[in-house]
């Protein structure tokens, strides 16, 4: 059990989580079929970031 993380390991979540939504967006742009997935995520990341694309 983790009792408390350090800076080093929340940078490290943080950067995990950046990979896997960038694996999707990519994944979804090459047509694979995740696009309900990536939509969710989406969703959810809009209501926090303009960066995201608009064409897909």
């Amino acid at each position: 059990p983790v009792n408390s993380i350090g800076v080093a390991e929340f940078f490290g979540l943080l950067y995990i989580a950046y990979e896997l939504v960038s694996i999707l967006k990519n994944m979804t742009l090459c047509g694979l079929p995740v696009k309900h997935i990536w939509e969710a995520i989406k969703k959810f990341l809009s209501q926090y970031t303009d960066e995201l694309p608009d064409r897909t």
